[in-house]
């Protein structure tokens, strides 16, 4: 199955926050020394787990890059991951004139 994610940086804890469980983030440093880590739901509490640099809260996430699921994405705005879909590719491929 193919997974689809639209990206945003972390700009705030509230931000953080918000985003779906099955968000995945990384650091915004060189690929070597990147870290990844996911939301996830552990005994009721939303933590962001990451192999590399444990467990982390969502103030820790500022300045990280998400990938957020598509479908996720497209439901809190209210969309179809369609719409969102031709918006990301709007936006990438402009139209000349």
């Amino acid at each position: 199955m193919t997974m689809l994610y639209t990206t945003t940086i972390i700009t705030s804890a509230e931000q953080a926050e918000a985003l779906p469980l099955g968000t995945i983030a990384a650091s915004d440093e060189p690929v070597e020394d990147a870290f990844l880590a996911v939301l996830r739901s552990i005994k009721g509490a939303r933590v962001w787990e990451s192999v590399d640099a444990g467990m982390q809260g969502d103030a820790d996430m500022v300045g990280w890059i998400a990938l957020i699921p598509a479908q996720e994405a497209a439901r809190a705005a209210g969309r179809t991951v369609r719409h969102a879909l031709q918006s990301v590719a709007q936006a990438a491929y402009p139209q000349a004139g």
